[in-house]
C-alpha cells in the first residue's frame, strides 16, 4: 500500500517544521553517517517509542505531536481502519551522491514478513525546494512509480513495500533533501 499527498501541511506548520529541521542539520552531521554507511546522509532517530512522543517533541518542538496526529488521521481515513502506535521517528538530511538500494524496511526485533504489511512508514519531505533533474526520487516496486521529493509532500507505505531512492546527482549541487519520518508499528 502506498499513499501520497502534496501540500500535506498548511503553510505555517510546514514553515515551522522546515525551520526546526534546518536548525538540526549541524547536530545531525556531528553524528555518524546513516545506518547503511551512506556518508552523504545524516539522521537523528528516536526508536522504541511505543506511542510516547516525548523525545521527538523535545528534539524538534511541541509542533511534532500535532503533525504526527495529522499523519495518523490521514492514514486511518484513507485505509478505513486504526493503525498501530508511533514506534519511531527520524529526521534525515541527504546530500549530493545520496542513493539507497532496493530494500524492505526491517526492525531490530524478529517480525514475521506478513506483520510488516500491518505497519506503516510516513515521510514528509521537509526541504524548501526540489527540482526533478536533481534526482532523489523515492521509488516503489509494486507501483513502478517514482515520487519526486517535493517540499511538503507526504508519502506513506506499508513496511513490506520494496523501495529505493534514485541518486541525488551533481545537478542537486549543495541542496539538502530533508525528511521527517514516522513509523507506526507493533514491535515488542
Amino acid at each position: 500500500m502506498i499513499l501520497s499527498v502534496d501540500n500535506f501541511l498548511d503553510n505555517e506548520t510546514f514553515d515551522i517544521l522546515n525551520a526546526s529541521m534546518l536548525s538540526k542539520i549541524d547536530s545531525a552531521k556531528s553524528r555518524t553517517a546513516d545506518d547503511v554507511g551512506n556518508e552523504t546522509a545524516y539522521s537523528v532517530a528516536h526508536t522504541g517509542l511505543h506511542g510516547d512522543i516525548l523525545f521527538p517533541s523535545m528534539h524538534l518542538g511541541v509542533h511534532i505531536g500535532p503533525i504526527i496526529d495529522k499523519v495518523r488521521n490521514y492514514i486511518e481515513t484513507e485505509i478505513g481502519k486504526s493503525i498501530p502506535v508511533v514506534e519511531s521517528t527520524h529526521y534525515a538530511f541527504m546530500n549530493q551522491g545520496y542513493v539507497i538500494r532496493r530494500h524492505v524496511d526491517s526492525v531490530s526485533t524478529p517480525i514475521d514478513f506478513d506483520e510488516l504489511a500491518k505497519n506503516y512508514k510516513a515521510f514528509i519531505f521537509s526541504h524548501n525546494e526540489w527540482e526533478e533533474e536533481w534526482g532523489g526520487h523515492l521509488c516503489f516496486k509494486s507501483t513502478e512509480e517514482e515520487y519526486l521529493p517535493l517540499p511538503n509532500r507526504l508519502v506513506v507505505y506499508t513496511t513490506d513495500e520494496p523501495h529505493w531512492t534514485i541518486l541525488m546527482n551533481e545537478k542537486s549541487g549543495d541542496a539538502t533533501r530533508m525528511i521527517m519520518g514516522i513509523r507506526f508499528g507493533n514491535y515488542h
